[in-house]
């Protein structure tokens, strides 16, 4: 939780990130228990959860989290059998590549906006997931609505899309490695790293960058004509 003043004379743009410094929004949690290369499945990053960020000023509060704890999945929508990568569903962690910012408020925000946005904030850039075309951000990076006094919720809905890594943004690691341009490629060891340019070791490479990036959603609440 984070709490940050502010004068209500301040004409200032109020800048306020969630809690989402966790290893891509979730991304990372069990995104690999499913896959199945060579009777090898890799282990999965370490569950981790979005916190809660709290704004308060002279004049109103605002709060921001991640609609039901949610976690971005990047798995197939679909059972993959009989394949050299094969995907089981698992109804726990089902195939999600959708979350939602909740912004609650309370106070005096008349002719204010508030805006979400989100990025890729991750430190030195070229070896997040977004960077490498694994996943990619939604379309639609920022979402806006002016606030009303008959309404105190405010909803900003984001899709994450598959990189294009593998083969556009409806492919995901199964489609590559069975039916498109990776599909001539050797499984590999699970030691293997992507210079190995084997299955597992694409498929670790893309493990740790899951793990080592940074999804930021930023909240800014700003004067409606601003």
């Amino acid at each position: 939780m984070k709490e940050l003043n502010k004068s209500k004379k301040s004409k200032k743009k109020l800048f306020v990130t969630l809690g989402l410094l966790f290893g891509l929004a979730g991304i990372g949690t069990a995104a690999f228990a499913g896959y199945v290369i060579a009777d090898h499945t890799v282990t999965p990053p370490a569950d981790q959860t979005p916190g809660e960020v709290v704004i308060t000023t002279d004049s109103y509060k605002v709060t921001g989290t991640i609609q039901n704890n949610e976690k971005l999945y990047c798995y197939p929508e679909e059972d993959v059998k009989g394949e050299r990568v094969s995907y089981e569903v698992n109804p726990e962690t089902p195939a999600n590549l959708d979350l939602t910012v909740v912004v609650t408020t309370s106070g005096a925000l008349t002719g204010k906006t508030i805006k979400v946005t989100v990025s890729d904030a991750t430190a030195g850039g070229t070896q997040s997931a977004v960077a490498k075309g694994y996943i990619d951000l939604p379309s639609s990076k920022e979402k806006t609505e002016t606030y009303t006094d008959s309404k105190n919720s405010y909803e900003f809905a984001f899709t994450f899309k598959w990189g294009s890594y593998w083969g556009g943004s409806d492919a995901n690691p199964c489609d590559y490695f069975n039916t498109g341009a990776g599909n001539s490629l050797p499984a590999g060891t699970s030691a293997d790293t992507i210079d190995n340019n084997t299955i597992n070791g694409i498929m670790n490479d893309f493990n740790t960058a899951l793990r080592n990036t940074t999804i930021k959603f930023a909240i800014t609440i700003e004067d409606a004509t601003a």
